[in-house]
């Protein structure tokens, strides 16, 4: 099993099952590492993957896919592991190579609700006369890659097993020019070469389809969904695309009549407006704030809704946004449940947001109020009405910032339950989102150490909370024997202001280094030390 390294702080993973490929009678190379160059890349973009430890033939009849699943459900229900923090139980997808894809397969016509999609490696659903697969039912979706020089999976066999999902949702198609049996897998068998497209290519190929797929439809990511679908960022490898995944927008159930959608900026990755008038005017308003937190704000005439916090990641695609503006009107479109201050609120939230673009764009020192005021399409006079200068705008920003991290550090401890894994989560919650706000460190650049006095003084309250966090956490361990700890509070702000002092070599600017690596050599010598034991 691979999980990312950071545990998840807005929603929970999706989970990728896979089979590896058989040995056949007379064995072979293949086991659960074989495809570590693929699985464990997805698993670093936030995905639990778990490899079957399953190489051997036979009849497609998925009975080990099924053990998972059921032992799967058990451990994402138990509280005390692990998968229950990391796993998300509404996004299982299952895949497999050659035979592991076929007995893939099996687990779709078992439940076929539980599995929201599968991905084929050089594989397809079974058409053995004694156990076929109808798939034609299957709403999911669906990826399968496919190789010219394949013998064993030929691209004709992938093909009419790619045909077979009629009622798929999503499905895409790739033969990969000159890619063998063997390049699905980094393995040798005398009978599966890796083809002529050589292994590093294979690999890189193999990378982008599965990883634009996985994050496209698991975590509705537009990106990926243009690196998936759009020939020209496809690899130059691909020999033939087909695929019915796409980006158009439903919009009809929206309302019945005079619809309306504008979109601000184009792409839709920061701020949209949906308007839509039956009798009535609605616009739904999204703000991307960092970390991927998305605030909505549902506005009618004279009134607007509570500003609501959805924990999901990645939350950037517009049929994401569609989806839940018609979850909302369902809910609240003949409920006239606002109110002025609210109205005030989601306009003074707006400038702070706005700001906090400019100011990352710019630097403080340049950043105009009509730089801000641009952001939002206002005037500056508007700003006035909320805020008294850029300094306290600026103000806020940190504040805001500061009061973000401290809720994702209280929601990725509280996942854990020991003292050691509550440590962990606290270092790399925390560096992993001041790396998404770093861009106030890279914009001030020469700025950098006259605000920085200024900066720590808007954070005090937080400094104040950290330290709060860090001494349950260590007297925790200590009530439970697993820390040595003579004085809890002193080491609590040794380690604090170890971890602000890193924060500017990591994050102050553009060439930073990777902050992860480092990080796990400062938790071993914080929980073993530098000195030889014994």
């Amino acid at each position: 099993m691979y999980r990312p390294s950071i545990p998840p702080v807005l929603g929970k993973y999706p989970v990728f099952i896979f089979q590896p490929g058989a040995n056949g009678i007379m064995g072979g190379d293949i086991n659960v590492h074989t495809y570590d160059l693929f699985l464990k890349h997805l698993t670093s973009w936030g995905f639990v993957v778990l490899v079957i430890d399953e190489t051997s033939a036979g009849l497609p009849n998925g009975t080990t896919f099924k053990n998972v699943h059921i032992w799967l459900k058990t451990k994402m229900s138990d509280t005390q592991h692990w998968l229950n923090a990391y796993a998300d139980s509404t996004n299982v997808v299952v895949g497999g190579h050659s035979n592991g894809g076929v007995n893939a397969s099996a687990l779709l016509i078992d439940r076929p609700t539980e599995i929201q999609g599968i991905v084929y490696f050089a594989s397809y659903p079974s058409n053995n006369i004694l156990m076929p697969h109808d798939v034609s039912g299957y709403t999911g979706k669906v990826l399968s890659l496919a190789g010219s020089e394949d013998n064993s999976s030929t691209p004709s066999a992938c093909k009419t097993g790619y045909d077979a999902f009629t009622s798929a949702s999503c499905k895409s198609y790739a033969m990969i020019t000159g890619m063998g049996h063997a390049a699905f897998g980094d393995y040798q068998h005398s009978s599966q070469v890796v083809g002529t497209i050589g292994r590093t290519n294979a690999t890189a190929t193999i990378r982008h389809y599965l990883l634009s797929f996985m994050l496209s439809q698991f975590k509705n990511d537009p990106t990926a969904l243009n690196n998936l679908t759009q020939t020209g960022m496809q690899p130059n490898t691909t020999g033939e695309f087909l695929t019915t995944c796409n980006s158009t927008v439903e919009i009809e159930p929206l309302c019945q009549a005079n619809i309306e959608l504008s979109i601000y900026p184009n792409p839709a990755s920061e701020y949209i407006v949906v308007e839509a008038e039956n009798n009535k005017l609605l616009n739904l308003y999204f703000y991307i704030w960092p970390v991927s937190l998305l605030k909505i704000l549902l506005c009618r005439t004279n009134w607007l809704f509570p500003s609501i916090i959805l924990e999901r990641e990645s939350i950037f695609s517009l049929s994401m946004m569609i989806q839940i503006t018609k979850k909302f009107i369902l809910l609240y479109g003949d409920k006239n449940i606002m109110n002025e201050n609210n109205k005030k609120n989601g306009a003074r939230e707006a400038i702070i947001h706005a700001a906090s673009i400019a100011f990352g764009k710019y630097g403080y020192r340049k950043t105009t109020l009509d730089d801000i005021a641009s952001v939002i399409n206002k005037r500056k006079t508007v700003i006035y009405y909320y805020f008294k200068n850029k300094d306290e705008i600026f103000r806020e920003v940190i504040r805001i910032e500061a009061q973000k991290l401290e809720q994702a550090l209280t929601v990725a401890i509280d996942r854990e339950s020991e003292p050691v894994e509550k440590l962990k989560a606290y270092v790399f919650t925390r560096m992993s989102f001041l790396e998404n706000i770093g861009r106030f460190y890279s914009a001030l650049k020469t700025e950098l150490y006259e605000h920085l006095q200024f900066i720590n003084k808007n954070r005090c309250d937080f400094d104040k909370a950290e330290l709060e966090i860090v001494t349950t956490i260590l007297k925790l361990g200590v009530e439970q024997q697993v820390f040595i700890i003579p004085n809890i509070s002193e080491t609590a702000f040794i380690m604090v202001t170890m971890l602000k002092s890193l924060e500017i070599p990591f994050f102050g600017k553009e060439d930073a280094p990777d902050y992860q690596t480092p990080l796990m050599h400062l938790l071993n010598m914080l929980l073993h030390g530098i000195v030889r034991k014994g």
